[in-house]
């Protein structure tokens, strides 16, 4: 009788831990965001790239910013390997990108509710 109960417990726990697989085929990591995507929102501009350090939103961004161009493309999976190009999180085509000319270490990207500053890695 043991035994049945044993093996009994044992094909409830196999079944609960199949009913609760992903059954989309996709899974996720930690943060809610599906494997093998890009996570850290990241641009290439001016042949760089650069990376949202998850600083605060901006209302307004340094006047002698300029409109430099929009996002065309948005590729979740590889890293941006052309200017306007796009990677990450929360980053659509037509996004509006900001820089100026004689700071290359960052750059400024308009959202509905403000501008996320996005920082070059140095090596």
């Amino acid at each position: 009788m043991r035994k049945i109960n044993i093996v009994l417990l044992l094909a409830m726990f196999a079944a609960c831990i199949i009913g609760c697989s992903n059954s989309t085929g996709s899974e996720q990591t930690s943060t809610g965001v599906e494997r093998n995507k890009i996570e850290q929102p990241q641009v290439m501009y001016n042949g760089y790239i650069y990376y949202f350090l998850a600083t605060d939103t901006l209302d307004i961004i340094p006047d002698v910013c300029e409109k430099v161009g929009e996002m065309e493309i948005v590729d979740g999976e590889n890293v941006p390997d052309m200017d306007f190009s796009a990677a990450g999180v929360d980053l659509t085509v037509g996004q509006e990108i900001y820089a100026y000319e004689k700071n290359t270490q960052e750059i400024y990207v308009k959202f509905d509710d403000g501008y996320k500053k996005f920082e070059r890695k140095i090596k």
